[in-house]
């Protein structure tokens, strides 16, 4: 019957009548495990492939000035939700990407072109001649025609942040256009 027991036979059967006091062997192959998965994860991390990166920090974030503002709760809600003011640093950068929709007569398809243009902001929209916005909505498809003469004077009042004098202006406006 020896003849059956090969050398990892034999290994096997010593370690089973190994004593009490020492580690099982299988906890050895737990805790090998777990330090390879441990290293590779610290691995990942230095590499930076483990860890999800926010684009901004949560403290510069707080500080840089909103597209839009926040709506104000419903008990002290003015008017118009827009009315809070924007910080003066917002006409010395422009942001990322305002939402252009604020201004009368820019819908959806029109910001789509004018960001595919190079205009994001109301400060690049304020600065904008309103012949240039019509070629740029003609060379965009737009075959709809738009009035874009008032565009850079609200997206003005919107990048100081004068949401009354723009909701003043834009109660005169319809679909952009002055009426009356």
């Amino acid at each position: 019957m020896m003849w059956m027991i090969g050398p990892g036979s034999m290994a096997l059967a010593r370690l089973a009548q190994a004593q009490t006091g020492e580690f099982p062997w299988w906890a050895w192959i737990i805790g090998v495990v777990f330090l390879v998965f441990l290293l590779f994860g610290i691995w990942m991390r230095a590499r930076g492939k483990g860890v999800v990166k926010p684009e901004k920090d949560m403290i510069s974030a707080a500080n840089e000035p909103r597209s839009q503002p926040r709506p104000k709760p419903a008990s002290t809600a003015a008017p118009n939700p827009q009315a809070e003011m924007v910080s003066p640093a917002r006409l010395s950068a422009p942001s990322q990407g305002d939402d252009l929709k604020i201004v009368e007569g820019i819908g959806s398809r029109i910001a789509v072109i004018l960001k595919e243009a190079g205009i994001s902001s109301f400060v690049q929209l304020a600065a904008a001649k309103p012949d240039v916005l019509q070629k740029m909505l003609k060379a965009g498809g737009l075959h709809t025609p738009s009035d874009p003469a008032t565009w850079p004077e609200q997206a003005r009042l919107a990048a100081a942040g004068d949401w009354k004098a723009l909701q003043k202006l834009q109660e005169r406006l319809k679909g952009g256009r002055r009426v009356g």
